[in-house]
């Protein structure tokens, strides 16, 4: 997402707040079923399972759903496909973008954004709060790449690199630091989020400021 200018949303900046603290904290910076075709992207976003939440590649970077950007809507599970054979270019590194839906952990309505960046053209990306700090990471200049971001974030949560971009509901049972982890994240956000809003402002619309 274009560094400054086109990324001036508010939950950009209160991941970046959590981010910082993490790295502050680490001393600085520095599943199957997921797979899809050479022209389909397959996923999760997960929150909780997020339910009904529109899904778009963001070609442009700007966090917003264009014309022409590929879309989708998620199923009762929070899973997605998303067909990109009308984009002409490589896919890899743009971001997956999250919005709207219901979180099935609570039964309330997704007022947050996830994204996550697109690893390879042919596989499937689990879209959660942990891929969005990844995103946010590189997005605000703090990573060359996915992959630096994804260690760096990784040594900073006590977290491996596999535990990052895996599905977090899925690992209550075997590790539930994740998704204590992922919950954590993303409430973190949205309380930043809420704390700098504006009366008559859905809290969307002050993450997405």
């Amino acid at each position: 997402m274009s560094n400054g200018k086109n990324l001036k949303s508010l939950h950009k900046t209160a991941i970046l707040s959590v981010s910082a603290i993490v790295l502050t904290a680490c001393g600085g910076g520095g599943g199957g079923g997921l797979f899809g075709s050479s022209s389909v992207l397959s996923g999760l976003a997960v929150d909780g399972y997020v339910q009904g939440a529109t899904v778009f590649l963001d070609i442009n970077k700007n966090g917003v759903l264009d014309a022409g950007e590929p879309s989708a809507t998620t199923d009762a599970t929070g899973k997605y496909t998303l067909d990109y054979s009308a984009v002409s270019t490589s896919v890899t590194g743009l971001p997956i973008v999250v919005t709207g839906g219901i979180d099935t952990d609570t039964g309330n309505a997704f007022t947050g954004q996830l994204s996550a960046r697109v690893d390879k053209a042919i596989t499937g990306q689990v879209v959660s709060p942990l891929t969005s700090l990844i995103d946010a990471a590189i997005a605000q200049g703090l990573a060359a790449d996915v992959d630096t971001a994804k260690t760096m974030i990784a040594s900073g949560l006590g977290l491996t690199v596999a535990q990052l971009t895996s599905d977090p509901v899925a690992a209550i049972a075997s590790n539930p630091a994740i998704y204590s982890t992922a919950v954590t994240l993303q409430r973190s956000v949205q309380l930043l989020a809420s704390a700098n809003s504006t009366p008559n402002e859905t809290a969307q619309q002050t993450q997405e400021r």
